[in-house]
């Protein structure tokens, strides 16, 4: 595993007044941006995966999708052209066909 850094945090800043329906927009902030290793950032990934699970009373389907995600963030770090069937036969024992019938997209 690399220590190259694979990610920075930014900060939101909230939309001018006369905009208050706008959306947040990301803009960096030089005195507070955070290099984060690949360990680092997929601790981050999984503690906001486990943020939702622990305060939100979700079944296994919508559970699993979380971590679904989860898997493939880290996939794509490491392989930013990978494909889902590509993710799921290196992060899963099931086939990609296997995995999409759990929420029956096959």
């Amino acid at each position: 595993m690399s220590n190259k850094t694979v990610a920075t945090r930014t900060e939101t800043s909230p939309a001018a007044p006369e905009q208050a329906d706008a959306e947040h927009r990301i803009t960096p902030q030089d005195d507070d941006l955070l290099a984060l290793t690949r360990e680092e950032f997929m601790t981050l990934v999984n503690g906001a995966a486990d943020l939702i699970l622990d305060a939100l009373d979700l079944g296994e389907r919508d559970s699993d999708l979380i971590n679904l995600v989860v898997n493939a963030t880290g996939a794509m770090i490491d392989n930013p052209d990978v494909t889902f069937d590509e993710m799921v036969i290196e992060q899963y024992s099931e086939t990609p066909d296997e995995l999409r019938g759990w929420w029956d997209w096959s």
